[in-house]
């Protein structure tokens, strides 16, 4: 099952996006789906802040990227 939850950031709306227990989207701006706040996304929200506040520079989330074999080594770097 796919959710997601909605917060206001300085930089505007972030969706963020979970499925079996690994963050697979973060989205500027709205997202549809079925809306649930899980320990998984409030963590990833938790973290982007601390980013956004130059607190954190690497996050520590699960993170499953589906898409081409470049696009996965980019974000494998």
């Amino acid at each position: 099952m796919e959710y997601y939850y909605t917060y206001q950031t300085v930089i505007g709306e972030v969706s963020i996006v979970e499925k079996d227990n690994y963050i697979v989207r973060i989205i500027i701006g709205s997202y549809q789906g079925i809306q649930k706040e899980t320990d998984l996304i409030k963590k990833c929200y938790k973290e982007i802040l601390e980013y956004l506040n130059k607190k954190r520079k690497y996050f520590d989330i699960p993170i499953k990227i589906n898409g081409t074999m470049f696009q996965e080594k980019v974000v494998n770097l």
